[in-house]
């Protein structure tokens, strides 16, 4: 069992532990060839550098997004103003849209394509 999958199967809150499980699906769905690990005592998904992670708190699941200033956003689901750093903050399966999930993920990965190739 990979560390990621431990961190899901030990984590004492039930209902966030759903979350956790749907989402990591996800991400393993919707990111090619994503690399998962632990950093900073939280799950990782790396496709060339870091797109996000999974931050559980009691009572919701913060999905942070890496480069989250420059995600389009249309459905409004993002949230915070770090530099860097934007939030999607899943409380219940309902309020994880499969729509606008897929498209940050999608923008996530093409904004990586886009600053590889300036390279």
């Amino acid at each position: 069992m990979n560390p990621v999958d431990s961190f899901i199967i030990d984590y004492p809150h039930e209902d966030i532990k759903e979350l956790m499980l749907v989402t990591h699906q996800l991400l393993l769905d919707f990111i090619p060839n994503v690399k998962v690990g632990i950093k900073w005592n939280v799950p990782f998904y790396t496709y060339k550098t870091d797109v996000c992670f999974m931050n559980p708190k009691q009572d919701h699941l913060i999905l942070g997004l890496i480069n989250g200033p420059w995600l389009k956003d249309p459905h409004r689901i993002l949230t915070g103003e770090q530099k860097l750093l934007r939030h999607y903050i899943i409380r219940s399966i309902d309020d994880l849209s499969l729509e606008a999930f897929y498209e940050l993920i999608k923008d996530a990965i093409l904004i990586q394509e886009e600053n590889e190739s300036r390279k």
